[in-house]
Order: structure tokens, then sequence, then C-alpha cells
């Protein structure tokens, strides 16, 4: 097979990976057994979530699809520069 077709696919997979880890990312929270507010603990729960336990769940999905996203970009970058055989 040849490198610039590897390298194609490989620029692909990578990108939807990154689109299904955002697609994760937003959906991602975490339940809490309280009722809706401000905790004297540091809890925040809004519409039956833990806010902040939410938005680090969230954050590590991001930063995983960041990545692929720029392996994915610098794929294709790479792929660009190959001549054509």
């Amino acid at each position: 097979m040849k490198l610039k077709v590897m390298l194609d696919a490989a620029s692909f997979v990578a990108g939807a990976a990154s689109a299904v880890l955002w697609l994760i990312s937003a959906r991602a929270l975490v339940k809490s057994d309280r009722a809706d507010g401000t905790y004297w603990d540091g809890k925040i729960v809004s519409h039956g979530n833990d806010l902040l336990e939410s938005l680090h769940k969230q954050s590590k999905y991001n930063a995983w699809a960041a990545g692929t996203a720029a392996i994915s970009a610098g794929l294709a970058t790479i792929t660009r520069f190959l001549p054509e055989d």
C-alpha cells in the first residue's frame, strides 16, 4: 500500500475519533443525588448533575479529542507535501 494512502486513512481515522470524543464530551454528565443548589462542601448541582465533576469529565474527553484532531491535521499536512506517485 502506498504511503500517501496510508497517511490519508490514518488522518481520516484520527479525525473520526476526534469527532466521536467531542460528541461523548458534550454528553458527559455526572449525576448527583442532591437537590439543585450550591453546598458548603463546594458542590454545585444543576439539573441533577454535579457541575464541577461533569466539567472535569468533559475536559478529559476534550483533551483527547483535541489531540486526535491535531494528529489528523498533522497527517493531512504531511500527506499534502508528499509527491504524487
